[in-house]
């Protein structure tokens, strides 16, 4: 049935296309081997995402945002690291709605209420989504001591924006307190609130965001308090630097702390490389440092990279390596 489903939201698109109800669509398949030199282990994981806007009334449309996984073999069996170097890792599922819902338009305030999870919203430059470690799509403070809502998983919401003028958004997104990946945890209703709230500045070619996220922990046990900030200078057409800082702590007081600098230079249109350095620290838990190297070759929807990550958990060094190829549509 659910493979049923995504076949169905494929040929929505250009069925729909043709009677001018869509505004926008994408397709997006990524696949990628993963090596560890220390332990020898191989995996390969993949996952596919489709999108499709539907107009409606004037200011209104049915967003969707579907995705798929697929896993060769378990979370974690390449590397245990808590920064989790591949933002696509995640289980194997045939169907999960990162974006299932209305939205509405009034003037230079967009509302929203349906499922949804962070990756539309926050963290959402393309330089941060450059790289393949999680913790610059979603900061790993945020994520690993808050059950927000993030791939895999979404929950019910109620989501704002509000542009302020050309160079400053606000937005927030209130959740359902626990959130998941299948469906009857989607839309699973009660365990409280946990929200999120940011403001970002885009002045000319620097991009800036400074967060907060407020909700009980992934055991719904403890309640935390995040802040989160990035800072993208875009120093030429070329070259960006990026800067990210994060800091969480729970009502019992125990706190983790990450920050990352990195480096992206375009050569072309088609060559790119980046590098960026993480770390996390935590009190009560792992603290992991990692190093990744980057390089994108890019041929029309095609996206060809190659990276290398040194790790250090606990002082425990590994060296992993990740051919990716991406298809975008």
């Amino acid at each position: 049935m659910k493979r049923i489903a995504i076949i169905a939201l494929l040929l929505a698109a250009p069925l729909a296309c043709r009677a001018q109800l869509v505004d926008d669509w994408f397709v997006d398949i990524i696949g990628e081997e993963q090596f560890n030199t220390r332990n020898g282990r191989w995996n390969f994981s993949s996952m596919l995402e489709y999108g499709i806007d539907f107009n409606l009334w004037e200011g209104a449309q049915l967003n969707v945002d579907a995705t798929a996984s697929y896993m060769q073999r378990e979370m974690g069996y390449v590397s245990q690291d808590p920064l989790l170097f591949s933002n696509i890792d995640a289980e194997s599922g045939w169907l999960r709605f990162a974006v299932l819902g209305l939205s509405q338009q009034i003037g230079n305030v967009t509302l929203f209420a349906g499922v949804r999870n962070t990756d539309s919203d926050y963290f959402a430059e393309d330089e941060l989504w450059y790289f393949l470690g999680t913790m610059h799509g979603v900061q790993h403070v945020v994520f690993g001591n808050t059950d927000i809502p993030t791939f895999p998983t979404s929950a019910l919401s109620l989501h704002g924006s509000w542009e302020i003028n050309d160079h400053v958004l606000l937005k927030t997104t209130l959740f359902n307190g626990r959130s998941g990946e299948k469906a009857g945890d989607e839309f699973r209703l009660g365990d409280g609130v946990t929200n999120i709230t940011a403001v970002n500045w885009h002045p000319g070619k620097r991009s800036a965001e400074l967060g907060f996220a407020t909700g009980k922990d992934w055991e719904g046990e403890k309640v935390s308090f995040n802040m989160y900030a990035y800072d993208i200078e875009r120093l030429t057409d070329k070259l960006s630097l990026i800067g990210e800082f994060g800091y969480s702590f729970t009502d019992n007081w125990t706190y983790a702390s990450n920050a990352a600098l990195g480096a992206l230079y375009n050569f072309s249109e088609k060559h790119s490389l980046g590098a960026i350095v993480s770390t996390v620290q935590c009190e009560d838990r792992s603290s992991d440092t990692s190093l990744e190297v980057n390089y994108g070759y890019t041929a029309g929807p095609v996206t060809l990279q190659p990276v290398l990550v040194l790790d250090d958990t606990d002082g425990r060094g590994q060296l992993i390596g990740v051919l990716r190829l991406t298809v975008s549509l």
